[in-house]
């Protein structure tokens, strides 16, 4: 019987993410045209330009992996290093980095002492707060003291004994630390 189990989770909010990323992106494309023109500075209008062309093709490509998008953003942040604005390019590529960490799929980790959600600022519950947990076709379930529920479909395909195996480790845990 194992010791720690780690279960990958699908991280349901991920499109979202993409999405606002993107509409950031494109929001910045219309400034730079927009500011291009009224200052007659025809590099921020190429910058706009160029910024709206790989976000385009990063939005009807679907692409899974952020290498489009985060080109984008280097395009962005030259632009505003250009223009002398460059403080706005680092807090762009901030956010950009902190949304593609955030879009990731996430993992639990349960161990014999603590439940570790991985995301980008993690979370860890001890076993005393849970009352109940439950792994059953495919969908996780903990029930914590105080009246949550947390509910998550798994991407890991774990066979019926597995899938006991598990169940098994947590009521051992929750009767040990309840």
């Amino acid at each position: 019987m194992a010791e720690n189990y780690c279960l990958h989770i699908q991280n349901t909010r991920a499109k979202q993410i993409r999405l606002l990323a993107n509409l950031i992106l494109f929001l910045n494309t219309f400034a730079f045209i927009y500011f291009g023109i009224r200052a007659n500075n025809k590099g921020a209008i190429a910058i706009g330009m160029l910024t709206f062309l790989v976000t385009l093709f990063d939005v009807v490509f679907k692409e899974k992996k952020w290498t489009i998008h985060a080109s984008a953003i280097l395009i962005v942040c030259i632009g505003y290093y250009d223009i002398g604005y460059w403080w706005i390019g680092i807090i762009l590529a901030l956010l950009s980095a902190l949304a593609e960490k955030t879009a990731l799929n996430k993992k639990i980790e349960f161990t014999s002492t603590q439940i570790k959600l991985s995301s980008p600022f993690g979370k860890i519950f001890n076993w005393a707060e849970l009352q109940n947990i439950v792994l059953k076709d495919g969908l996780l379930t903990l029930d914590f003291k105080n009246n949550k529920l947390l509910q998550t479909l798994i991407l890991d395909e774990l066979n019926e004994a597995e899938t006991k195996q598990f169940n098994d480790f947590c009521s051992k845990q929750l009767i040990a630390h309840g």
